[in-house]
């Protein structure tokens, strides 16, 4: 609970996501990325971004980097959402 009250108030913007919104998103990275819970809890800023503008699209376009071999080695699906959009771009 600690742990949670922490990162609550290191996002705040946490709070003002809808249960259906944090329920789409846990799915998502649950059934798609294959995330496991506990990885999203120890990174919930995962929560916080965009399903449609950023997390569905950047995984599409990881899956076809990773299918034709241009990923690097050890580039999780983290950090690829982690980059802002022009160093995304640039890598």
């Amino acid at each position: 609970m600690e742990k949670l009250c922490f990162e609550v108030s290191r996002r705040p913007q946490i709070l003002g996501l809808s249960e259906e919104q944090l329920r789409r998103k846990i799915e998502f990275f649950v059934t798609k990325v294959d995330l496991e819970p506990e990885n999203i809890l120890k990174r919930p800023i995962l929560l916080t971004y965009s399903l449609e503008k950023r997390l569905v699209p950047r995984h599409c376009v990881a899956k076809v980097l990773e299918a034709k071999g241009l990923m690097k080695k050890g580039a999780g699906f983290c950090t690829v959402v982690a980059h802002g959009e022009d160093d995304f771009l640039a890598r």
